[in-house]
């Protein structure tokens, strides 16, 4: 009977918020599977942990602009192409094995998308559709090819433990806009090429190939040689906890 309750409540049309995390076993919410919330039209923000539910229905006109969905159950994602003013979307342990990016046309000025140990997702489609893409967070998926070409406003990548991903294509064509890149523990990866990219802030960690890259700053764990010879725009190295790292070279050259 409680979970009918609880469903009366997500559906309230003056909801403003939603947040599960905090409450969801007092309120025994992690039994329930079945979520429709159409009629919460003033819908703002919604973060919900239920991981035995397997369907959840959002409205399609409210005001959404942070969606946090953690439900490793859920056979099918909401429909998102009516939400045009969000923000930031996170998925967290959801049995996905594909998400393509068209369905996301995000009218804000910055967007911000995450998956977090995803473990079966293993394509990223249509990832140059998001124009408006400003950060994107990838921790724990299959993805083997990344391709980021077209997401002219990216300015922050994370990958971490991303154990299948070889191959990041696409970062020439946003060195206009990408300032902060972060890898760590992406053990196929053979090679990033930012050439010409004005980063601030680079962080690579424990990937078992040299880089070349020119950025503004170093900020390196467990590399290997590092040649910044013709960056003129170096200002800061910091090797912090390197047994294997070699030598920098090109240091005579800025």
């Amino acid at each position: 009977m409680l979970h009918f309750e609880v469903e009366s409540v997500l559906s309230h049309p003056g909801l403003k918020e939603v947040h599960t995390y905090s409450f969801t076993e007092n309120l025994n919410l992690l039994e329930v599977e079945s979520i429709d919330m159409s009629t919460a039209t003033a819908l703002q923000s919604i973060s919900l942990f239920l991981p035995k539910l397997r369907s959840l229905q959002l409205p399609e006109d409210a005001p959404i602009s942070i969606v946090c969905i953690d439900c490793s159950s859920l056979e099918k994602l909401p429909d998102f192409t009516k939400m045009s003013k969000l923000e930031q979307l996170y998925f967290y342990k959801s049995k996905m094995t594909s998400f393509d990016c068209s369905c996301l046309r995000p009218h804000t000025q910055q967007f911000f998308l995450s998956f977090t140990k995803c473990h079966n997702l293993t394509q990223l489609d249509s990832l140059d559709t998001l124009t408006q893409l400003r950060s994107l967070q990838l921790y724990k998926t299959s993805l083997s090819v990344l391709d980021v070409s077209g997401c002219e406003k990216l300015d922050s990548l994370v990958l971490f433990k991303c154990q299948e991903l070889s191959q990041i294509k696409g970062l020439q064509s946003i060195k206009e806009s990408l300032r902060y890149l972060r890898c760590c523990s992406i053990d196929k990866l053979t090679g990033i090429n930012c050439s010409g990219c004005d980063i601030n802030k680079l962080e690579i960690q424990h990937i078992n190939a040299d880089k070349e890259h020119s950025p503004k700053a170093f900020s390196i764990e467990d590399g290997f040689s590092l040649d910044v010879s013709g960056f003129t725009r170096l200002r800061t190295i910091n090797i912090i906890e390197c047994p294997h790292f070699n030598k920098v070279i090109g240091l005579e050259d800025n």
